[in-house]
């Protein structure tokens, strides 16, 4: 599978805790101040992966809900509250991209989340100068994932082929867009089932992030 030129991480998942968080708050939003009784669990299951507007056309087609106007930043108000108390890097990140950088194998974000987010999230885990640069946002593409677009564009940030470089996911949705752009996935699979994300098309699926060290570095 190596050498690689180049390693694209997700963000939401990969380097930071941040889903757990974030299903809590939309659920409690959606239960709330919506009547759509769903837990943080469930939230997880339906919706990670998916850009706001991917949310809103599920729950319209299957649930013939419309969500209120500017929900989305009622959101962001509460989450952002949650993340400066609870927001940390997955366990085994920071060492991994210490071990990228001195193994001379540049790294870049590959997300469905918006700049401004992820330059928020990356600066509250202490790498966000490191990042800057080589961040592809979904935002900054036509397509989200499970298009390949914001894959390809992070490959061209951080200066290497697709078909050179490893993409991390956590996520079924984003497994499928980095195999669509050309790359080589593998999956970070913390809190869901391997196999979910194999079935997507990662090569190899892994409960522990420093697990990827030897396979991305061959240290």
């Amino acid at each position: 599978m190596g050498p690689f030129e180049g390693v694209i991480f997700d963000c939401d998942g990969v380097l930071v805790n941040s889903e757990p968080i974030a299903n809590q708050v939309l659920a409690e939003y959606l239960t709330r101040e919506v009547g759509f009784a769903i837990t943080a669990e469930e939230s997880h299951r339906r919706f990670t992966g998916m850009v706001f507007f991917q949310i809103e056309d599920l729950l319209r087609t299957d649930h013939d809900l419309d969500l209120p106007k500017g929900w989305v930043d009622l959101h962001f108000e509460a989450l952002y509250v949650r993340y400066r108390e609870e927001l940390k890097a997955i366990p085994g990140t920071i060492e991994l991209i210490d071990a990228l950088d001195s193994a001379g194998i540049p790294w870049g974000v590959a997300s469905q989340s918006a700049p401004d987010y992820l330059a928020f999230v990356l600066d509250l885990i202490g790498i966000g100068e490191r990042a800057r640069g080589r961040i592809a946002s979904s935002k900054d593409v036509p397509n989200p994932k499970p298009a390949p677009d914001v894959y390809l564009l992070a490959c061209r940030k951080v200066g290497c082929d697709p078909v050179r470089t490893a993409v991390v996911e956590d996520s079924p949705t984003g497994a499928r867009a980095g195999v669509a752009a050309g790359c080589t996935v593998f999956g970070y699979a913390g809190d869901r089932p391997e196999a979910e994300l194999v079935e997507a098309g990662a090569v190899k699926a892994l409960q522990e992030m420093s697990a990827l060290r030897p396979i991305l570095t061959g240290r």
